[in-house]
């Protein structure tokens, strides 16, 4: 065997004691680049972590942000409801007193309605108790009525009959005193007719003596205006009338003017009342426009008669309705005037129950 040297010892020594930190320092080496690229890989997956989470962070700020500004839009409508709920308040205390001041003016309203049903049901009770008297009144008003009539038949004799002398105002043309024509009407045709049919009715009710002005057509009265005037007035005083009715009709310038009036001398005599009852019952049988009672004193046939007298104007024979129904109804003319006589003398009753 061979034998070294203590300095080769040292130096194998030396070289060992190198290799041994080499390799330790390799190993160290090595240990730390895997140590190195753990933490590496460690790091890089830190990082993406931490990316996660800062992007996390991200979303968590913005939805704080929107959660914020929703809670400030929220605290806004908020404070709107709380002064909305404010104005609520005063309208409702306004609504409150306006809700008791009308129950206050319902209650009074009741009351008023209950005063005013027990005015009405009082009123419904004197009503009641008038229509009562009204009935009794009317019943007095007709007993009164036949008892008078009655009274009136036992103070006339049989032979006592009420005289009326019917006047058929103008004469005939060509001659004097003729009348107005309208209308393809004479005055003169239609006084005549009507005068007719009056003294037929008066005749025919037994109670009436009748004379007639023209008791034919051809009659022709007096030499001239004034003497035809008089000498009707004369006929009415030779037959002892008890009263004159003299007929006529009117005439005006435009066609508009229509209606009847009756004409009497003095207002409130006995020719005057007389008058009223031919108008009203003129008017009740044809509907003609009732131009009222008139005053003429100057009129000859109301100035000279000696009794009762009056003139009337049956109509408007210038106007076109007037003219019409002188012409095609003179009866209801006839009618009317013999219901106003027997109206007037209290006749009317004991006619209908005939």
């Amino acid at each position: 065997m061979e034998k070294r040297t203590d300095g080769e010892l040292r130096q194998r020594t030396k070289r060992f004691n190198s290799r041994l930190w080499i390799g330790i320092i390799s190993v160290v080496l090595v240990v730390s680049i895997v140590a190195i690229a753990c933490l590496g890989a460690a790091l890089s997956a830190s990082n993406y972590k931490i990316a996660g989470l800062q992007a996390e962070l991200n979303d968590i700020a913005e939805k704080y942000e929107a959660l914020d500004a929703n809670k400030k839009a929220a605290d806004s409508e908020i404070d709107d409801l709380q002064s909305a709920l404010t104005l609520t308040g005063e309208e409702i205390e306004t609504l409150n007193a306006e809700l008791s001041s009308l129950k206050e003016e319902l209650a009074q309203s009741k009351k008023t309605a209950e005063s005013l049903e027990n005015s009405l049901n009082a009123l419904e009770n004197a009503n009641q108790s008038a229509l009562g008297e009204i009935d009794q009144l009317k019943s007095d008003l007709k007993n009164a009525n036949d008892e008078i009539a009655g009274l009136k038949e036992q103070q006339k004799e049989p032979e006592d009959k009420i005289r009326i002398y019917i006047d058929q105002g103008h004469n005939p043309a060509p001659h004097h005193n003729t009348g107005a024509s309208g209308n393809g009407l004479d005055e003169q045709d239609i006084t005549f007719l009507v005068g007719c049919l009056l003294a037929d009715l008066l005749r025919s009710d037994g109670r009436f003596e009748v004379q007639l002005s023209r008791p034919n057509k051809s009659v022709v009265l007096g030499t001239d205006n004034k003497s035809s005037l008089m000498a009707r007035v004369e006929g009415a005083a030779a037959f002892e009338a008890d009263y004159l009715i003299s007929l006529h009709t009117n005439s005006f310038g435009q066609d508009t003017a229509n209606g009847i009036e009756v004409y009497a001398a003095v207002e409130g005599s006995e020719s005057y009342v007389f008058g009223e009852s031919l108008l009203k019952g003129l008017i009740e049988s044809t509907n003609l426009r009732d131009r009222g009672m008139k005053l003429e004193p100057d009129f000859d046939v109301l100035e000279y008669s000696t009794m009762p007298a009056v003139l009337v104007e049956m109509g408007f024979i210038s106007n076109p309705t007037d003219a019409a129904l002188l012409s095609e109804k003179p009866d209801l003319f006839a009618k009317g005037m013999y219901n106003g006589i027997l109206d007037y003398f209290g006749l009317m009753q004991s006619s209908v129950e005939e």
